[in-house]
């Protein structure tokens, strides 16, 4: 019955009468044994002749044995079904099921690709009968949709209720206590499961032995048989060993089903651990601190190891993108593999003292002799395995810091690109691979080592054992004691030898869980409740009183002198954040806001405008005084099903932020359409909706593109304009229903036009959209919004130095100086609009279909080495093998040499021909005549063997065991040799291939599927790929080594092997189809994940501002869920592989003893116990072959994905070819040929149209225009980000399009509108290439006016001591040192350039310009967000004498700014409308620059200005 048709039905048996029919039918099969199995009765007749209770006894038995079947048919093929009643409403199940809201989708569900939860069906795992839940039938739809097409995400199974996230997460809160470690919250959450595990691990453990055990009483038959042949004496029966047989296939079932049980709940432990501490890492993620200083820097501390701790994840600083990446993929995967794996932790160690007690009982007090050697091995292996440890935490601390480097890299990927510092970073990041690739080969190499160490012992516990027992207690070595104890040290072996493994993953666990665990206690934004005078909740009170924030946190122990304040004293606590005096902090703040009032923040730059709204926002923490801020206690206003009440209350949030809306003056948008962005989790109201889009100037956007407001705009927004970003994010602060708006400098992103009409439709009190709502404005534009301001506060420094009511401080003469100081002039912006594509710009994640392809394979092997390579490789392993075997075989010879000649299988063969089955086919009577002429070749050769001692038979054994151990040592060297170079190449092909990608792949591309083939992708290649593949080969070489064995001794298996081939090839065909699919859909259900916490980790400001945790929260709790979903099947199929491997194995090892049984009078015990212990081998040998197999085209997979980004459009070549390189010193002069220039981002649909112009060098040309005219797609241009369609940029000569591109963008400079700066000193961000000497930086930091001048240094001493500098005769005593912003050149930029003001970051790209000193530098609107003094220094500085030798292209950010340049460019619909002097431009009545400037306001004073200009 398919699982859609049976969700929802039980079946009509309750689920009771199954376990007491199991019950009985265990203890009938107890009591059977001890009636017939054991040796005091196992003469006991079946039927014939037994008692009247065996009789009834054996019917009671197969009549449950009937029922029991007859109930699994009946509810497995639903002839009898009865509805599954629901939960009744005490049931805490049911209120979670009800209230969790684990169903309900969130506005951020993405519009493609959703978690598809209402769509799929419930799991039938506990629905179906116990037969479907014993084998996991239930488990078979899927394999057969799998069989019949490929899989997609709406063929899986929606979780069960109690494997979703948030009852987990309930259970994990109700054990987390402040002082309680994560791990001890963890075990006590999962205790029942855990317990679980212990007390069927240690039922495993004695399962285990039943091989070894009925092995040995199967072997004690044999050798009786063969004495009564020989010598006469009373034969045992027969039946015992048949019985032994039959016990053996049961017992060898019912290990693999526990194990089978025991794993699953190992499985659930995986899924529902991961998806609660996701739900932790979202909450804390979205509580921490975001940054920990806005202006100022640090000198970097090279003593401390940035990454030398596990502690690294405790501060902001140090939480970066990257780290907060690796948790959720490296660290998560590998407490995963501890969960999963956990009854091994259990088992190995039960196992090694059943183990011992079984060896005592076999071999007596020699065994306890020869484990003498455990305490020394012990100690040997635990110090092997801390250094183990350690090297691992530095590789993973060394991966860390790759992931970092390549998310940073990746944030930036367009400012790397457009100054030509690819090579770098690929230089930073191979350099980083390479210190990993070399931890991983000394992890190796101490892994090789650990692995002789741990073989090796047990070999010498062996030798040691059996000489003891040998030569020591005189006891004689036969079939049944030496195979059995074999047997027995085999699963002593893999104990020892795996549990250091399996406890070494349990330490990498413990490691993650305790990183998991730094992250967790990282700072918090402090509580709102500490900071809050909280408003009534019908009061919109907005302010500060004599407040003093900062933006580090410290204890009472540093306070140092701020502690004499009495009144802070008397109010701190051990956490309250006390002041620093090297870090910034706002000062005594005393302002209030006016209620529904337009209120404006002046300043210059860096003077603590953005930090003020951030205050308000909890951003910064509070050093004295209040807050005045409207809040809410979430948990009370929690409705009845409320979908996001189970996240308020588990995310423990007290105090919320009301009514607010944020808007940053670096806008953040979503990965999503333009829409989307702007309801932000409100309902669409179209009315409301269209009048937002009217009042934020959208609508004419909206127009040029293709799909509207349906268009994605990618990460970041990365298809959109500044401008309109801006104008996005204003957007939706006013269409969200808050009372309260905090804007930080939208109106510096737009044009004059635009600023005035956001300004008179939007910010004032016009339309109903703004009533009763109170503006707070951070602006530079000062004189347009004053007039209708109701306050005003300016600051400086972080003091507030200026406050009140604009008119009021007119009126008392206090206003005039300040306001010269803040500039009264406006002026425009002409701002590019977006590029016109398609709406759909994220594409659905590739997924590949069917198996494997042979070129991944052949990607896979060419990486690893050359043909000769996998040849040795091949030689290596098969003779690996061949050693083991032969290893066991020599104590076969040994133990038939201690026979007599006559019981030696030659003679066995000769003297009984009549036990010969069939003695008329010819291969039977070709071998008993062979046989029969060798009675006396045997004798003389057993009667030589004989005289040798037990130390030369051990000798040799342990011989034979050296030279395979240092040859698998050998083998493990040369072969994972390939696997790293396998690593490094395909790490260095993805990383070229990604970073030189087209702008258009990262543009639709989400960071997050880059970051996955980075990080988990690239982690399977360097941790499984290798390992799970030669463990595939050396599994397919055992199995066909025991074929080999068993056919010898026993022929006519010959054609039960064909049987189980045929057997394994359907149950791996079956297998392979399905769980190929679900593993490509779990690989790629991880990157929205990913991709959520990017967005999340960039916006959490903007969250918190508008009171929206609770969306991201459940969101990642959704996600996770979804990533869970296909786990979850993984694991479930590969349960049902597990079983039906295992069961066909059991009959392997079955039939071999059948047939030894079959022809126990021409076999020795020997011959037997050779073959039978490796038919014991054979389930799990193949058990191992098709997972691992399995296994390895999931490894391929990260593979697949790997190489899919290898294939990416790439951009031109990098670097020139030799015919076409350009000079060293070009360009030497920047004279710029623009020649029938086309360029289209659509084929066929041209942005620019034939544009054609020279500009000579030295010349400064504004570039200005409407919305969409193209000013940003021409500055691009120059730089080959889009390649031109038709005709050519010359630049000093030469064609641009003819050199390689780094050779370009290296030698031009653009400073772009957004600057993006990189985690490290300020140094590297000005010259990472460091091509510079210090004085050149230091001289660009200057005039970027980042430091200040000590003493009177003029400018133009400053400038002749720099073009000394480049002429080679600088002294070093000639330059001041400075001070200001920064302090030194090893000053720290944080990630993101965070601990600087946008203005401060603008500044820092106009300095990266300076040093550079390029011939041509274009200026995309670069001093958007500086105060207009900074940008007036800025403006002299340009028409100064450090840009005098360069052709300067300026995109029009203010029109008085450009009104003095040379020549000005009017882009209109892609075309030179008009190209001219300013003063020219003017004169044009009906000119677009004149009308443009009319707009302004300023036309008097931008005329007047061009005639200064035209009569210099």
């Amino acid at each position: 019955m398919r699982a859609a048709d049976r969700i929802s039905y039980r079946g009509l048996f309750p689920p009771f009468l199954t376990g007491a029919i199991g019950i009985l039918l265990a203890l009938d099969l107890l009591e059977v044994y001890f009636s017939f199995f054991t040796p005091e009765n196992s003469d006991t007749p079946f039927w014939f002749g037994a008692s009247q209770r065996s009789r009834y006894l054996l019917l009671i038995t197969a009549g449950n044995t009937t029922l029991l079947f007859l109930h699994g048919a009946a509810q497995h093929r639903a002839i009898f079904l009865r509805p599954h009643q629901p939960c009744t409403d005490e049931a805490e199940e049911c209120v979670d099921a009800e209230s969790n809201g684990d169903f309900v989708e969130t506005p951020l569900a993405q519009a493609r690709g959703k978690n598809g939860t209402p769509s799929l069906v419930d799991t039938p795992e506990y629905s179906g009968s116990w037969f479907d839940t014993l084998t996991f039938s239930w488990v078979s739809d899927i394999f057969h949709s799998g069989s019949r097409r490929q899989l997609d995400y709406v063929d899986l199974y929606r979780l069960d209720m109690s494997d979703m996230t948030v009852p987990n997460w309930y259970r994990y809160a109700r054990h987390r206590k402040p002082d309680r470690s994560l791990l001890t919250t963890l075990m006590l959450t999962f205790a029942p499961q855990l317990l679980a595990q212990l007390l069927l691990s240690v039922v495993i453990a004695v399962l285990h032995y039943s091989g070894p055990f009925f092995l040995q009483r199967i072997l004690q038959s044999i050798e009786i048989i063969g004495n009564t042949a020989v010598g006469g004496t009373p034969a045992k029966s027969i039946r015992s060993a048949y019985l032994d047989a039959f016990g053996l296939l049961f017992f060898t079932v019912m290990n693999s089903l526990v194990a089978t049980k025991v794993v699953w709940i190992g499985s659930h432990l995986d899924f529902r651990m991961k998806g609660l501490l996701v739900a932790e890492l979202s909450t804390k993620t979205l509580n921490r601190r975001a940054r920990d200083s806005s202006a100022g820097t640090t000198d970097k501390d090279d003593g401390n190891d940035e990454y030398g701790s596990d502690d690294d994840l405790g501060s902001a600083q140090e939480a970066t993108n990257g780290k907060i990446m690796n948790l959720l993929t490296t660290d998560l995967n590998r407490v995963a593999r501890v969960t999963g794996s956990l009854e091994d932790l259990c088992v190995l160690p039960t196992m090694a003292i059943i183990g011992l007690f079984y060896l005592f009982q076999l071999l007596g007090w020699s065994s306890l002799i020869g484990f003498s050697i455990v305490i020394p091995y012990y100690l040997l292996t635990r110090k092997i395995f801390d250094c183990l440890s350690e090297l691992e935490e530095e590789t993973w601390r060394l991966s860390d810091r790759r992931v970092e480097t390549i998310t940073e890299l990746l944030q930036g990927i367009k400012a790397v690109k457009l100054y030509g510092w690819e090579s770098r970073f690929l230089e930073i990041i191979d350099k980083h691979r390479e210190d990993q690739l070399d931890s991983m080969w000394r992890w190796l190499l101490g892994l090789t080592y650990a692995y002789l160490v741990t073989n090796l012992a047990p070999l010498l516990t062996l030798v040691l054992v059996l000489l003891t027992y040998v030569g020591v207690f005189g006891n004689t070595l036969n079939a049944e004691v030496a195979f059995t104890a074999i047997s027995v040290f085999q699963l002593l072996h893999v104990a020892v030898e795996h549990f250091p493994e399996y406890l070494s993953w349990a330490i990498s666990g413990y490691v993650s869980l305790r990183r998991i665990e730094s992250y967790l206690a990282m700072p918090q934004a402090q509580d709102l409740e500490d900071r809050v005078n909280r408003v009534d909740d019908d009061g919109d009170a907005l302010g500060f009183s004599k407040a003093s924030l900062v933006w580090d946190t410290y204890t009472k122990d540093d306070l140092g002198d701020t502690a004499n304040d009495a009144t802070h004293m008397a109010n701190a606590n051990e956490d309250t954040p006390l002041l620093d005096k090297t870090a910034f902090m706002l000062k005594d703040i005393d302002i209030h806001f006016p209620v529904a009032g337009l209120s404006i923040i002046a300043g210059p730059t860096g003077s603590g405008k953005s930090s003020l709204l951030s205050a308000l926002i909890g951003e910064m923490s509070l050093v004295r005084g209040t807050i005045l801020l409207p809040t809410i206690n979430p948990a009370r206003a929690i409705g009845l099903g409320d979908p996001y009440g189970d996240i308020i209350k588990l995310s423990r949030e007290q105090e919320a932020i009301r009514d607010i809306a944020y808007v940053a003056q670096e806008a953040w948008l979503r990965n999503a359409t333009i829409r989307e962005n702007i309801l932000f989790g409100e309902p669409y109201d179209q009315q409301r909706y269209e009048e937002v889009l009217r009042v934020c100037a959208l609508k004419p956007d909206l127009r040029i593109l293709t799909a509207g407001d349906q268009t994605e705009i990618g990460e970041r927004g990365v298809t959109l304009s500044g401008g309109q970003k801006q104008r996005v994010a204003l957007a939706r602060a006013v269409y969200s229903d808050r009372k309260i708006l905090l804007i930080d400098d939208c109106l510096s992103a737009v044009d004059a036009h635009t600023a005035k009409h956001i300004l008179m439709e939007c910010l004032l009190n016009k339309t109903s959209l703004m009533h009763g709502r109170t503006r707070v404005l951070v602006t530079h534009h000062v004189s347009m919004c004053l007039p209708y301001a109701q306050y005003i506060a300016v600051m400086r420094e972080g003091e507030i130095t200026l406050k009140g009511n604009p008119q009021e401080l007119q009126a008392m003469g206090k206003f005039s100086a300040t306001l010269a100081e803040l500039d009264t002039k406006d002026d425009t912006k002409a701002e590019e609009g977006s590029k016109g594509k398609e709406g759909t710009l994220i594409e659905d994640e590739e997924r590949e279909a069917g198996s494997v392809k042979a070129e991944v394979w052949r990607a896979f092997f060419t990486a690893c080495g050359r043909h000769w390579y996998w040849i040795l490789s091949i030689i290596l392993l098969a003779f690996t093998q061949v050693l083991t075997v032969l290893q066991d075989y020599w104590v076969r010879i040994w133990v038939q040499s201690a026979k007599e000649p006559s019981s030696s299988v030659y003679a066995s063969l000769a003297m009984s021909p009549v036990a010969l089955p069939d003695m008329n086919r010819p291969i039977v009577n070709s071998l008993s005549s062979v046989f029969a002429v060798l009675p006396a070749a045997d004798e003389v050769v057993v009667q030589s063997v004989q005289q040798h001692s037990a130390k030369y038979w051990l000798g040799i054994y342990f011989l034979i065991g050296v030279v395979g151990i240092v040859w698998r040592g050998v083998q493990i060297m040369y072969v994972f040799g390939g696997a790293i170079r396998a690593s490094r190449k395909l790490h260095s092909e993805l990383l070229q291939a990604v970073v030189h990608a087209t702008p258009r792949f990262f543009d639709s591309t989400p960071l997050g599927r880059i970051i996955n083939r980075f990080s988990r992708d690239m982690q399977t290649v360097d941790e499984w790929t290798m390992d799970i593949l030669v463990w595939w080969l050396l599994d397919i070489m055992g199995v066909l080594s025991i074929f080999a064995i068993i056919s010898y001794v026993t022929p006519a298996f010959v054609l039960v092997a064909i049987g189980i081939s045929v057997t394994y090839a359907g149950i791996g065909y079956y297998y392979l189809n399905a769980s190929r699919e679900l593993k490509r859909i779990e690989s790629n259900t991880m990157s929205p994940l990913l991709s959520l916490f990017g967005e999340l980790i960039l916006g959490v400001t903007s969250i918190r501002a508008f009171g929206l945790k609770k969306y991201y929260i459940k969101e990642a709790v959704n996600r996770i869920n979804a990533q869970n979903q296909p786990f979850y099947q993984v694991w479930a199929a590969n349960r049902w592989l597990c079983v039906r491997v295992d069961l066909a194995g059991a009959m392997v090892a079955f039939a071999c003893s059948l047939f030894i049984l079959m022809n126990l009078r021409w076999m020795d015990a020997g011959l037997a116990g050779f073959a039978l212990s490796y038919a014991l081998m054979f389930s799990d040998r193949m058990l191992w072959v098709i997972r691992n197999y399995s296994q390895n085209e999931l490894n391929m997979n990260a593979v697949e994905r790997i190489t899919q980004y290898m294939k990416v459009e790439q951009e031109a070549s990098a670097q020139s070819t030799p015919e076409n390189k350009p000079a060293s010193n070009w360009p030497r002069t920047g004279d710029l040929e623009i020649e029938d220039l086309v360029i289209e981002y659509v084929p066929n649909v041209p942005v620019l149209h034939g544009l054609n112009m020279s500009i000579k060098h030295g010349e400064k040309i504004g570039v200005v225009g409407r919305t969409g005219a193209g000013k940003s797609t021409l500055s691009l241009a120059f730089l080959r980000f889009i390649e031109a369609a038709k005709g050519r940029i010359v630049l000093d000569g030469v064609d641009i399009s003819k050199i390689g591109l780094e050779d370009l963008r290296r030698n031009v400079t653009i400073i772009p509108q957004d600057p993006v700066l990189f985690n490290g000193t300020i140094r590297f961000n000005l010259d990472p290439f460091s091509e510079y000497p210090d004085e050149i930086v230091w001289d660009a930091l200057r005039r970027a006016h980042l430091v200040r001048e000590r003493g009177s240094q003029t400018a133009s001493t400053a400038t002749s001591t720099a073009t000394s500098v480049f002429e080679g005769n600088a002294n070093d005593s000639s330059l001041e040192r400075m001070s200001g912003i920064f302090n030194s050149l090893e000053a720290e930029i944080k990630e993101n350039g965070q601990n600087l003001s946008l203005g401060q970051r603008q500044l820092v790209a106009l300095a990266r310009a300076l040093v550079r000193r390029s011939r041509l530098i274009i200026m995309d609107e670069a001093t958007a967000s500086v105060d207009f003094d900074t940008d007036d220094r800025i403006q002299r500085t340009i028409r100064g004498s450090e840009f005098a030798n360069s052709t300067l292209f300026c995109i029009a950010h203010r029109l008085r700014t450009i009104i003095d340049y040379d020549r000005v460019l009017v882009l209109d619909k892609g075309k030179v409308a008009e190209f001219d002097t300013p003063a020219n431009l003017l004169n044009r009545q009906d000119g677009i620059f004149r009308s443009m400037c009319e707009k302004s306001g300023e036309l008097e004073h931008l005329v007047r200005a061009a005639k200064q200009t035209m009569s210099k």
